[in-house]
C-alpha cells in the first residue's frame, strides 16, 4: 500500500487525523516483523505484569499507608476512595505495557499504561490495513473485540458513554473509533466530556439517555478542573450507578514511582514475583537531593522520571543529554519537586532496522481482563520513545 494510500484510509475509516507532525509523517507503509518467540515472550510477560499490577492494586487499596510512596495529590486520593467499596473492581482491566529489547535479548518494561492506554486507532488500523497484504503472517490485533466484552458482554442491550477530554483531538480520535466499532455491532454509544454526566435518579445520563457503562478516556488527573463539590458527586456517580472501565484504581501503576516501589516493597511479593521484578524492571529510586553528585556523576547510566509524566514527555535520558543539561535538570528537581521524580538504571535497546534507518522500537502489549489483545509498536531515532515517534503495524512472522 503507498503512504498516501494509507494515510488517507487510516484518517477516513480509523480516525486517525495526525498523520503529520510538524511536517513529519509518524505512520510508514512498512510493518515491523516480530519473530514468533518474541511474540510469545511478550505475551507472557504481558500476562505476568498484569496480575503483578492487579495484586499492587488491591494490596494499596486495602492498606493506604502503602499509598504515601506515590504522592498522589488530594483529588488523587478522592478518585481511589470512591472505589475502595467495590473490590472487585481492582482489577487491570485495559492497560498498555511498554517493552523494550536489549541487545542482550531481554525484555524490559519502559513504562505501565494502565489508567487511560492510548493507540488505538494505529494499533488497529495500521495492523487491519497492512496485515491484508502479508496474510501468510499472524496478526495480533483484536484490540476493539476485546474491550467491547470488557465493556457489555454478549449483551447488546446496555448503553455506553465513552467520555473524553474534549480538548484534545487525539483523545476525540480513539473515542470515535471505539463508538464507530460498537454501534456497528448494534450497541448504542455516545460520547461526551466528564462533566455532561447528570444523576438522574437511581441511574446516571448522558444528554438525557440512561448510561450503564462509562469507558473512561480521560486521565484520572482530570478531575482536579472540578470543584470539590461537583467533583464528589461526579465521583459517586461514577462508582454507584454505572460499571467504569477503567476505575479510577487503575492510577496506582500508572505513576512512574510503581516501579520504585517494586523494587523498595519486594518482600510484599512472592519469589516469582521477585523474579520478574529484578529482571525485567529496571531498577529505580525515589531522587534524593543528597545523591545529586552520584546522579551527575553516573549520567549515562540512568534516565530521569517524573510520576505523572505521559507519552515521553518529562523523561530525560543521560546517555542522550548533554552534561549542561543533565546538571540543569538535577538542579531544577532538587530545588523545585524531588518528590515528584524518581531515577531509573538505563538500559540499552536494541535497534532495528527500518526502511534502511536504525530505530529504536517500543512494543507497547494490550491487555483487557487478563489476556492480550494486539501491540502498538513505535520507533524513534533515539531510545526515548515519544509523540512524535513513527507508528507501525506488527505482524509476528
Amino acid at each position: 500500500m503507498l503512504l498516501s494510500e494509507l494515510v488517507t484510509s487510516l484518517s477516513t475509516d480509523y480516525f486517525k487525523w495526525d498523520c503529520y507532525i510538524n511536517g513529519r509523517c509518524c505512520v510508514s507503509a512498512t510493518p515491523v516483523f516480530l519473530r514468533r518467540q518474541d511474540y510469545e515472550e511478550l505475551v507472557s510477560l504481558a500476562r505476568q505484569f498484569d496480575r503483578l499490577i492487579k495484586k499492587t492494586i488491591q494490596m494499596v487499596m486495602e492498606n493506604t499507608a502503602l499509598r504515601r510512596p506515590f504522592g498522589f495529590s488530594r483529588v488523587e486520593q478522592q478518585a481511589l476512595d470512591s472505589d475502595r467499596g467495590r473490590p472487585s473492581r481492582y482489577v487491570s482491566l485495559v492497560a498498555r505495557y511498554d517493552f523494550c529489547q536489549t541487545y542482550k535479548g531481554q525484555w524490559k518494561a519502559a513504562e505501565f499504561n494502565t489508567d487511560v492506554p492510548g493507540g488505538h486507532p494505529e494499533a488497529v488500523g495500521l495492523n487491519q490495513l497492512l496485515g491484508r497484504e502479508f496474510p501468510e503472517h499472524y496478526n495480533p490485533d483484536h484490540l476493539l473485540a476485546a474491550l467491547q466484552q470488557a465493556l457489555v458482554g454478549d449483551s447488546l442491550d446496555k448503553t455506553v458513554a465513552v467520555l473524553y477530554a474534549t480538548g484534545f483531538s487525539e483523545d476525540l480520535q480513539v473515542a470515535q473509533l471505539i463508538r464507530n466499532y460498537l454501534t456497528k455491532r448494534g450497541i448504542r454509544t455516545l460520547l461526551g466530556s466528564p462533566i455532561n454526566l447528570q444523576r438522574r435518579g437511581n441511574h446516571a445520563e448522558l444528554f438525557g439517555e440512561r448510561i450503564d457503562v462509562i469507558y473512561r478516556y480521560y486521565p484520572a488527573d482530570w478531575l482536579s478542573a472540578l470543584a470539590y463539590r461537583p467533583r464528589q458527586e461526579f465521583l459517586r456517580i461514577c462508582s454507584d450507578l454505572t460499571t467504569q472501565v477503567n476505575p479510577f484504581a487503575q492510577i496506582i501503576c500508572q505513576n512512574k514511582k510503581i516501579s520504585a516501589f517494586w523494587w523498595k516493597q519486594q518482600n510484599l511479593f512472592s519469589r516469582r514475583e521477585q523474579d520478574l521484578i529484578q529482571k525485567h524492571v529496571p531498577r529505580t529510586i525515589g531522587f534524593r537531593r543528597d545523591r545529586q553528585h552520584e546522579y551527575k556523576s553516573r549520567q549515562a547510566e540512568l534516565v530521569l522520571k517524573r510520576a505523572h509524566g505521559r507519552m515521553g514527555e518529562q523523561v530525560l535520558l543521560g546517555d542522550c543529554a548533554t552534561p549542561e543539561e543533565w546538571a540543569q535538570a538535577l538542579a531544577d528537581i532538587a530545588a523545585y519537586e524531588p518528590e515528584q521524580w524518581t531515577v531509573q538504571e538505563y538500559f540499552h535497546t536494541r535497534p532495528v532496522l527500518h526502511e534502511d534507518k536504525k530505530m529504536y522500537p517500543c512494543y507497547g502489549v494490550y491487555v483487557i481482563g487478563g489476556e492480550v489483545a494486539g501491540l502498538y509498536t513505535r520507533l524513534s531515532p533515539t531510545p526515548r520513545t515519544a509523540y512524535d515517534a513513527l507508528n507501525v503495524a506488527t505482524l509476528v512472522v
